[in-house]
């Protein structure tokens, strides 16, 4: 790990899915391990890349789709009452109906500005 990680608190550990406190599950489509904990999972190949200056562009094909059924409304809809996904969005973490936590980085912009 980078020193300038470690002076901004970074820390590293082998055995992420220990520290989670996760469950392995091998792949059915593709040679991957999946989390057991997680209620929607999707198993794909990379299609295609493409480089740009700064950043790729990584496409991807779709080879397994795996839902819970206990977040499901029917047999075709997730039951979003149900399901409220971790999102990380600019260094804030929040699900589906409420914040939950900032990174130790974020920083608010003065609206004034």
């Amino acid at each position: 790990m980078p020193e300038y990680k470690k002076q901004a608190g970074y820390s590293y550990c082998a055995d992420k899915f220990g520290l989670g406190n996760f469950t392995k599950l091998a792949g059915q489509e593709v040679q991957t391990v999946r989390i057991k904990e997680c209620p929607i999972q999707i198993e794909a190949t990379v299609a295609t890349i493409s480089l740009r200056e700064e950043f790729a562009i990584v496409e991807f094909t779709i080879k397994g789709i795996f839902i819970d059924e206990k977040i499901l409304h029917d047999e075709r809809y997730i039951n979003v009452d149900l399901w409220h996904p971790l999102i990380y969005k600019f260094r804030e973490y929040t699900t589906t109906t409420q914040g939950i936590g900032k990174n130790f980085r974020f920083q608010e912009f003065d609206s004034t500005i």
